[in-house]
């Protein structure tokens, strides 16, 4: 139910932001019913099927909605720059996190070399009672941190579903647009017969 939700007010504001402005408008129905550029006989797609089957197709007629909406551009600019802001925010708190987890680490090995088993025991337990704490002191920090990648795993899969719908109105015309006339493979059918009678003309004698 979440996703259906999520797909419908996706629907509602990529609908919006192609009819914001006159301008834009204009430009959407001017090419609603056109075949994408990069799907067009003199693209590079020409021969997509045998020679780009390393192509990402929807990321190439992504990629030319991008250039024909602004607000859309900007958009996917600010979900790219998320990514950045993510990663320059939280590398000190990961540096600070590592450090400790390997200052803990060490302090196990080091306490599993005493030889007197109750100091060991003792020792043991007193820097497992100070990780605790440490653990504790920082809880805050890791909720937030989780919160963060649940929300950046949302982030992408909203991005992915606004990829695919976008483009699935391109595709609509171009398989609308450049769809071949089948009367030349009906062509190759009358062909073949003619073929396949004149042939057996060959073989009456064998039988």
């Amino acid at each position: 139910m979440k996703l259906k939700n999520s797909i419908y007010i996706l629907i509602i504001v990529i609908a919006n932001s192609c009819t914001n402005s006159p301008e834009q408008q204009t430009i959407s129905h001017e090419e609603s019913s056109t075949t994408p550029k990069v799907l067009a006989d003199n693209s590079d797609y020409k021969n997509f099927i045998p020679k780009r089957r390393d192509s990402d197709i929807i990321s190439n007629l992504y990629k030319e909605a991008l250039s024909k909406n602004t607000e859309l551009n900007q958009l996917n600019k600010e979900i790219k720059k998320i990514a950045n802001t993510k990663r320059d925010s939280l590398s000190a708190y990961q540096k600070y996190a590592q450090i400790n987890q390997d200052y803990w680490n060490r302090t196990q090995v080091y306490a599993n070399r005493i030889s007197d088993s109750t100091l060991r025991k003792s020792t043991l337990e007193i820097f497992e009672m100070l990780e605790s704490k440490y653990k504790n002191s920082i809880s805050e920090h890791n909720r937030t941190l989780k919160n963060i990648n649940n929300r950046t795993a949302v982030l992408q899969d909203q991005l992915i579903v606004m990829q695919l719908l976008i483009t699935e109105p391109m595709m609509k015309n171009y398989q609308l647009n450049e769809k071949p006339d089948i009367e030349s493979m009906k062509t190759i059918i009358t062909e073949y017969d003619r073929l396949i009678k004149e042939s057996k003309e060959f073989t009456k004698t064998i039988k």
